[in-house]
């Protein structure tokens, strides 16, 4: 049976440590949003997803559509246009993990 994953809001201790520049970081809620929702996301894997704030604003087949449909909806600035993916990918460059 799979463990629920935490929900922290953004004033919680553990998301200041995650992201340089805490809760004020660009981008931090709607990363916290995609990782606490990340099981339900994943329904729609291998699809982009538009997150702006803490909604889910649509899934997209590609990065091109997800890019028009959030500059329709939102206009310029910040948000969140990310593939689903199980796990993130490891890359390496020599000994680093990047």
């Amino acid at each position: 049976m799979a463990v629920p994953r935490p929900i922290l809001s953004i004033g919680a201790r553990s998301t200041r440590r995650c992201f340089r520049g805490g809760a004020e970081a660009p981008l931090a809620t709607e990363l916290v949003t995609y990782r606490d929702r990340l099981d339900q996301l994943l329904r729609h894997k291998g699809q982009y997803v538009v997150i702006k704030g803490s909604a889910v604003a649509g899934f997209f087949r590609d990065r091109g559509s997800a890019v028009a449909a959030a500059i329709a909806a939102y206009g310029p600035g910040p948000v969140l246009i990310k593939k689903i993916v199980e796990r993130k990918p490891v890359r390496r460059i020599g000994h680093a993990i990047l």
